[in-house]
């Protein structure tokens, strides 16, 4: 079987965890990145553990040195990247 290894950004809450936990189930690895939601990032950890390896990597991925952080730590520990769901944003209102 081939691994499948994704990135979520914003994964925490909302959309970005609905997304993690779809890709979970659908047999992906899930890098769960997260800014400052270290509680929620860890449910959905928890979530996705129960049908994949999965990891937590806080990230501000403003930041480009984050962002290689996340691709380096990610292809450590789950192996090449084949999906990126960039869901991480920032509103002023």
């Amino acid at each position: 079987m081939i691994n499948k290894v994704a990135i979520v950004t914003g994964a925490s809450k909302g959309i970005g965890a609905s997304t993690a936990l779809l890709l979970a189930k659908n047999n992906f690895n899930v890098a769960i990145v997260y800014k400052s939601s270290d509680l929620e990032a860890k449910k959905v950890l928890k979530d996705c553990n129960k049908y994949s390896s999965n990891i937590m990597i806080k990230a501000d991925v403003t930041n480009d040195k984050a962002c290689q952080k996340v691709i380096k730590e990610t292809e450590k520990k789950l192996g090449s990247v084949n999906i990126l769901v960039n869901n991480a944003g920032k509103t002023k209102f």
